[in-house]
């Protein structure tokens, strides 16, 4: 048995969710465990199980797999986290998932799945979302998807372009020795905003359909 949770398209939209911290909490027992200070530097845990190490975070292993499509993006002690840009579904399987999954899905597997080229319509679809942050600034997030029939029922394309700006909005305030930040000229000074994020990123999905109906499905995919 998986005791699957699943999230369709239209609860994501719901939710708004765009990061993996916008829908965790909804799901019992899945936490995200992140070093203090730090905005990188993140884990996944699932009922409960997990060997996340708040001072070496790169030696942790991991116990939640987590997959895009079918390819395992799973990193120890620091996990992926995708932007959810023209997803179908995601599913969270609670574990131990390791006859399917492997060594990393003890405590369980997230798999984001997304739309696969429609080989029949051509369609198309743009979205925007700007939001302010109190004490912190402006946010703004675009996204495109363009779905390209080349041969009818038979060969498909689809690409999908996005951009993302986060603001800060935490301030520190500077310490003295024996952990002086660079930025601060005198103890006591406050760094503003020292946590924003961008990320931009591409995909494209090529999917054929031969006669014989089999499918061969080709993805690529970028972020900076």
């Amino acid at each position: 048995e998986f005791r699957r949770v699943l999230f369709r398209s239209e609860q994501l939209d719901n939710l708004n969710a765009v990061t993996f911290e916008d829908y965790f909490r909804t799901v019992p027992g899945l936490m995200m465990n992140q070093a203090p200070g730090t905005t990188r530097a993140f884990d996944f845990s699932l009922r409960g199980i997990s060997d996340y190490n708040d001072f070496s975070p790169q030696q942790t292993a991991a116990t939640v797999g987590q997959y895009l499509d079918e390819i395992p993006i799973t990193a120890a002690g620091q996990q992926i986290d995708p932007r959810l840009v023209d997803i179908d579904h995601i599913e969270v399987l609670r574990g131990p998932q390791g006859t399917y999954f492997g060594e990393d899905s003890l405590g369980g597997t997230i798999r984001i799945i997304t739309r696969k080229p429609d080989l029949s319509e051509f369609s198309g679809s743009g979205e925007g979302r700007i939001s302010s942050t109190a004490h912190g600034g402006i946010n703004d997030t675009e996204s495109l998807m363009l779905n390209l029939p080349l041969i009818s029922n038979e060969l498909g394309l689809r690409l999908n372009a996005f951009r993302a700006v986060d603001s800060g909005f935490i301030d520190e305030v500077c310490t003295p020795a024996p952990f002086p930040q660079p930025q601060c000229a005198a103890t006591g000074d406050i760094i503003s905003k020292i946590n924003p994020d961008r990320s931009d990123g591409e995909r494209a999905q090529l999917r054929f359909v031969p006669a014989d109906e089999k499918v061969v499905l080709v993805a690529g995919t970028g972020k900076k």
